[in-house]
């Protein structure tokens, strides 16, 4: 799906369709691009290209999560991986690494024809964002699987996660916050109770080359109750030298899926267009 002869088309939403297609979906000209509860194919992963694109959001796909190209210009991202028919879905685990490494959902494929691979899916091609929100739904482990690429976001400056970051004893938190030199704001929305009680890892780097976030003025923390994950987020956050007075837990009133991205419409008023 090559969108090269709509040159004056900036802001595309393609919400509740049927993207079946053995291509790239090319959108050159592309500013702001949304795809929303949409089928995708469950046996590839489409790529996306769109280059200029400087906001994309991404939400509950039903089939494999698309291979997001690079995007050089992009400042915002809002990417919630799940769907009903998530591909990528391991019945196995909460959020990737099941222990089978031929598990394709949490290993990548093994299959020397697949181009996926075992290569990084989505978050290198985000690493030029300056504001994120990462979601994952139980099961998925795309987030997870990618860091193992350690992605340097260099302009990111706010970050929303969900319970998919506390996975392997919270690496995912230590190395966004080892690679993101100017984040400002963390926020980690916490809205499923832990099934499990979660093993304390540490840091993906060792503690002696921790690079300490010089810019972070805020982590919020957002729960419905007080447990073992929220200390165990206190420590990492200590070992990185966040002090308690940068650091809001809050209690939220019960189960919530809406995002702080879509709470607000400040995107779309930048955008100062209409959807197409």
């Amino acid at each position: 799906m090559d969108f090269s002869g709509c040159p004056a088309l900036e802001e595309l939403i393609i919400k509740c369709s049927n993207i079946a297609i053995g291509g790239t979906l090319s959108f050159p000209s592309l500013k702001r691009l949304a795809i929303i509860k949409c089928d995708v194919p469950s046996e590839f992963r489409i790529p996306i290209s769109a280059p200029g694109l400087v906001s994309l959001r991404l939400e509950d796909l039903n089939g494999m999560t698309p291979l997001v190209e690079s995007m050089p210009s992009l400042v915002t991202g809002f990417i919630r991986l799940g769907g009903t028919r998530c591909a990528d879905h391991c019945p196995l685990d909460k959020f990737g690494a099941c222990g089978d490494d031929q598990c394709a959902p949490c290993y990548g494929s093994h299959d020397d024809d697949d181009d996926d691979g075992d290569g990084p899916v989505i978050l290198t091609s985000l690493s030029n964002a300056s504001h994120l929100e990462l979601i994952a739904e139980r099961g998925v482990g795309i987030f997870k699987r990618d860091l193992k690429w350690f992605p340097t976001f260099s302009k990111l400056k706010t970050l929303l996660l969900n319970e998919w970051s506390l996975a392997s004893g919270l690496r995912a938190i230590s190395c966004f916050l080892q690679h993101s030199a100017m984040l400002e704001k963390v926020t980690l929305q916490l809205n499923e109770e832990p099934e499990d009680t979660i093993e304390l890892e540490g840091s993906c780097i060792p503690t002696d080359k921790l690079l300490h976030p010089k810019h972070l003025k805020l982590v919020e923390i957002r729960y419905l109750k007080v447990d073992e994950r929220v200390l165990n987020v206190l420590k990492i956050l200590n070992t990185f030298g966040i002090s308690l007075d940068r650091i809001n837990i809050l209690k939220t009133s019960g189960l919530s899926n809406c995002f702080s991205f879509e709470r607000c419409k400040e995107d779309l008023a930048a955008a100062g267009s209409t959807s197409t």
